[in-house]
């Protein structure tokens, strides 16, 4: 063959000559010289495997030795054949180069130039950067560090900042008079192109010349030659015209056919966006908004998937979809569900609207879809920034990513990062990114693309991901990212900063000085000390933590020890003990429903202790507990049943719950009340007010049972059994992982320390009797008052607090209770505890008792209306309780409300044409009537509409409304301590005064209503 040594593997190792377009590397003047980096530690097959690569290197001439003073690190990612490459890290060099602005080509010009060919061939260089040469002189600036030695290039090796523009300026120059007449070329991606058949042999022919005048290689393997079609850097070129409309709109376009009502709400959360760009939208959508009605069967007709197409067609074309333009800014957006990633590209349009460029929704593969929430959202961003390369490589101006997971923003410029991450940071060299933090409810387009319900029918046998997100009972996935949050003040806080710096550079110290900081590392932009992460002087991330790690469902509202030990496992602050111990104390759950501490006995699963507590309200058919405790590790397992189980059904559930996992035991004891106090304490803290969902929380009951540490033992029921913790939040970082190698020491270490702690633990705590002076706040044991909550087992141990008026005596105190409280106000002391009032932390979360009415009916203030919504049977708002959660919001009929005027009058200050009920009287003001029907919000509503309709009555409190259901005047859900979230197209931790005029409640086609003059 004519041009067999321009494929030649062996002419290509020889070293290139220096020439014109040598790489020069120029650092910013008056920048620092990056320091050493260290040797990453590397396994037997990458040690050879980098022995053969500078030995290969250092034959073919293209590395050398060198004494450089900032050799950059190197490491291997696996490619996708398994085979491993060798990566440099240039980040710190890159930082500090002065960039070489030579245009890259632009994708709206590359596509002209070929329209009209008819016949192509491509060639693709054989490592195009190791062509050219480093300028004699910055040979230096290459080096890299391995366990063999220090090394530099003297080729252009891939990763340096300018070595794109290096490489695209050769390949035009020495192409230059073939440009646009029959040769495209982006990078060493060479397309040769013809418009007759008959040209293309002398087109490809003086290209191969080119290349051999030039020492060029071309891979023959990833070449092709005479060919109709051809794909040209992700674009699908033939005579008939380039595809890349239709890819840029195949997310779209392959949206199936709704199947049920939240998939044709998630449809249409995503076209809203773009409505404003369809002519006579709510026309064409109108079919579709009526199968989201209340009370409106789910069909899908044939009008129904007229509309679904039309809207697609709509959303894929002009004036929607515009053309991308290389001279303003890319806004990149993007989410990653539990089934797949979702992206939209967009540009800012003539009218100054932001407008899609192209859509992505794909799909993970089976090693994808095991990957965790934060490499699922950075997966998203890589994928889209590769898919959009024509648009995205190279640009002068940087672009947008938008992402709603919060620790992504410092990924480019983390310090250290694991395999995968490193390959994608090869992947991303070329791409001008800046990635910043956006809250998901503010992402919905992207998410709908990620969440399409066809990409739900691929299967995944091996395992099911759950997301995260779905566990709205867990408060792990707290809305604080507390890790960020750790980050930010950590490069804020001046008393850290000494302690940061020098441990940065520990190994630059003397030793008498290092050894000060051997307990510190510095890692993944955390400070940490004996393995936790050190916390600043930050009051709002400390009280995030201390409200993690007590006052939500996993942590259980445990002690002042058992709350310590499980903050000290990750992180650490001076004084965390005081803290904690306070913030422990003043907690008024805690005060309100705990009893105290108990005596624990021992022997692992030989020696059991069980009960039954009962009489509980009905549950899932349940009205009992069956509780099975371990006296040696105090592994416990609560299994509910019913009262009338008989000692066969009890043994039953032994054998079905305990023994398949431990076992018979030597011995069995039916075991004191003081044993389950913590479990009524648990689901006296989290159940709702009706007390009948207390058998969903017994797994979660059980699991932070068995995760504190006894105050007995010394350990928890999971240390001593398993020898290890479990993970319990998802702050996905590995603290104080346990090895292997020596597990069954451990195990019997802690076994031994156990029956240490047991044979000295002494039950030495009681409660002194107190003195209390006048004007103190007290507690009132709630053991003699009878409430009209169904179970007493469940109910508040401690009443108030109240305010002491006067002592009667040594042992007597008078009380100021309120006046709708029947009852006589002089009490022993036995029945009075001590209060200890939040000076400190002021919690998020405080939840204020109710108001006992003379009636001895229990009121609860409201906060404020959040949001309303029309139904059949009239008007409903939203609730905010005060000191409720926002998932505890309950929807109560509008006519109730128009009772409270300062409610009232709020509502319509925020939102002056919030509908109102006919009853509202306006103060001083005229109203009318107007507005038609309502139409439903474009949401679904987990609770059922209130059957009570009655007025409210007159109240000396104008915020408060009645309870319980048998008050005349009821309403049909109080605040309750945990329920299923209602939404309303509004984020539940979004503050009210965010609700703007452009929000969910605005979505009402026709209000009735009443409207101020």
């Amino acid at each position: 063959m004519e041009f067999i040594d321009v494929f030649s593997e062996e002419l290509f190792k020889k070293l290139p000559e220096h020439w014109s377009f040598d790489c020069n590397i120029d650092f910013e003047e008056g920048s620092d010289l990056p320091k050493p980096a260290k040797v990453y530690p590397l396994s037997p097959i990458e040690s050879r495997t980098i022995k053969e690569f500078i030995d290969q290197e250092l034959a073919d001439g293209k590395i050398r030795p060198s004494k450089s003073p900032i050799a950059s690190p190197c490491f291997f990612v696996k490619k996708k054949d398994g085979s491993l490459r060798l990566v440099m890290d240039y980040r710190k060099i890159n930082n500090i180069t002065i960039p070489d602005q030579f245009p890259m080509p632009l994708q709206v010009e590359l596509v002209d130039q070929v329209k009209n060919a008819k016949i192509y061939s491509k060639l693709d260089l054989r490592w195009g950067f190791n062509n050219i040469r480093i300028k004699e002189g910055d040979e230096w600036k290459t080096a890299f560090r391995t366990a063999y030695g220090i090394y530099e290039y003297l080729v252009m090796p891939f990763g340096l900042k300018n070595a794109p523009a290096v490489l695209q300026r050769m390949m035009n120059d020495i192409f230059r008079h073939l440009l646009g007449v029959t040769v495209v070329v982006y990078m060493d991606d060479i397309l040769i192109f013809s418009e007759k058949e008959e040209d293309h042999a002398k087109h490809v022919k003086e290209v191969l010349k080119i290349l051999r005048e030039n020492n060029l290689y071309a891979k023959l393997s990833k070449c092709e030659f005479f060919v109709k079609r051809v794909i040209f850097l992700g674009l699908v070129i033939t005579p008939e015209g380039i595809s890349m409309e239709e890819e840029k709109i195949k997310a779209i376009m392959e949206w199936g056919a709704p199947r049920k009502i939240k998939e044709v709400q998630a449809f249409l959360g995503f076209v809203n966006f773009y409505r404003r760009f369809i002519a006579k939208f709510s026309k064409i959508a109108r079919p579709l908004h009526d199968l989201t009605k209340k009370d409106t069967r789910f069909e899908w007709n044939q009008e129904c998937q007229q509309a679904f197409e039309e809207i697609k067609k709509r959303v894929s074309q002009d004036p929607v979809l515009i053309h991308p333009d290389p001279n303003k800014p890319f806004i990149l957006e993007t989410d990653a569900s539990g089934i797949a990633i979702g992206a939209i590209l967009s540009q800012r349009g003539e009218d100054g609207y932001l407008h899609p460029v192209a859509y992505l929704s794909k799909s993970y593969n089976d090693a994808q879809r095991n990957y965790d929430t934060a490499n699922k959202e950075l997966l998203a961003i890589v994928e889209s920034l590769k898919h959009w390369r024509i648009y995205l490589e190279g640009t002068i101006l940087p672009v947008t990513v938008f992402t709603d997971h919060r620790n992504l923003e410092r990924w480019k410029n983390a310090e250290t990062f694991n395999r995968r991450h490193a390959r994608w940071h090869m992947e991303l060299a070329f791409f001008n990114f800046k990635i910043h933090y956006r809250p998901g409810k503010m992402s919905n387009k992207p998410d709908a693309l990620s969440r399409r319900h066809d990409h739900e029918d691929i299967p995944n046998p091996q395992q099911i991901m759950i997301n995260a997100k779905r566990f709205k009972g867990f408060k792990a996935n707290i809305e604080i990212d507390i890790i960020s949050m750790i980050r930010e003040s950590l490069s804020n806080d001046e008393s850290l900063t000494t302690l940061i710096e020098s441990t940065k550079r520990k190994e630059d110290l003397p030793p008498s000085i290092r050894k000060q900081y051997d307990k510190y590392e510095w890692k993944e932009d955390l400070l940490w000390y004996k393995g936790r992460i050190v916390i600043p002087e930050n009051k709002e991330i400390r009280l995030a933590i201390l409200e993690m790690h007590h006052d939500n469902q996993i942590a259980g509202h445990q002690g002042q020890a058992r709350t310590l030990e499980l903050i000290s496992r990750r992180y650490y602050w001076p004084a965390m003990k005081q803290q904690v111990n306070r913030f422990v104390e003043t907690c008024e759950i805690c005060q309100r429903s705990k009893g105290h501490k108990q005596y624990a006995p021992q022997k692992p699963w030989e020696d059991i202790a069980y009960d039954l507590i009962v009489k509980l309200p009905e549950s899932q058919s349940m009205d009992s507990i069956l509780v099975v405790i371990d006296r040696f590790s105090r592994q416990a397992h609560f299994i509910p049943c019913l009262e009338s189980t008989n000692a066969e059904g009890v043994a039953n559930l032994f054998i079905k719950e305990v023994w398949k996992l431990h076992g018979l035991p030597k011995t069995t004891v039916q075991f004191l009340k003081a044993l389950y106090a913590k479990l009524e304490g648990f689901l006296r803290s989290f159940c709702n007010y009706r007390q009948d969902n207390w058998v969903r929380w017994l797994p979660i009951a059980e699991f932070c049972h068995n995760n504190q540490v006894n105050s007995a033992t010394g350990k928890t029921a999971f240390e001593t059994i398993y020898g290890l913790h479990p993970r319990w939040d998802l702050v996905d970082l590995e603290v104080n992982a346990p090895n292997a190698a020596n597990m069954a020491d451990s195990m019997q270490e802690i076994w031994d320390e156990v029956i240490a702690s047991m044979e000295f633990y002494r039950s030495k705590e009681s409660d002194p009797k107190r003195e209390y002076k006048v004007g103190d706040k007290v507690w009132l044991v709630g053991q003699n008052i009878t409430t009209r909550r169904p179970s007493k087992k469940l109910d508040n141990k401690k009443l108030g607090p109240f305010v002491t008026s006067e002592k009667i005596s040594s042992h007597a105190y008078r009380l100021e209770l309120p006046k709708t409280m029947r009852t006589h106000n002089v009490f022993h002391i036995n029945l009075l505890a001590p209060f200890t009032e939040d000076k400190d932390f002021h919690r998020r979360q405080a939840r204020p008792p109710p108001i006992v009415t003379e009636e001895g009916e229990e009121e609860y203030e409201v906060d404020h209306v959040v949001a309303w919504e029309q139904r059949k049977n009239g008007l409903y708002y939203q609730i905010r309780w005060k000191g409720y959660d926002p998932i505890e919001d309950t929807m109560e009929r509008a006519e109730k409300i128009a009772g409270l005027p300062q409610i009232m009058e709020d509502l319509l200050k925020r939102h002056p044409k919030a509908p109102v009920p006919k009853n509202y009287k306006h103060p001083g003001k005229d109203y009318k009537r107007t507005g038609g029907n309502a139409s439903n919000l474009t949401t679904s509503y987990s609770s059922s509409p209130p059957n009570n309709q009655s007025q409210l009555t007159n109240s000396s409190n104008p915020l408060l409304l009645p309870w319980p259901p048998s008050a005349p005047t009821s309403l049909p859900r109080p605040p309750p301590s945990t329920t299923t979230p209602m939404t309303l197209g509004l984020s539940s931790t979004t503050p009210p005064s965010q609700y703007g005029e452009n929000s969910a409640v605005r979505t009402l086609s026709s209000l009735s209503f009443v409207v101020l003059k």
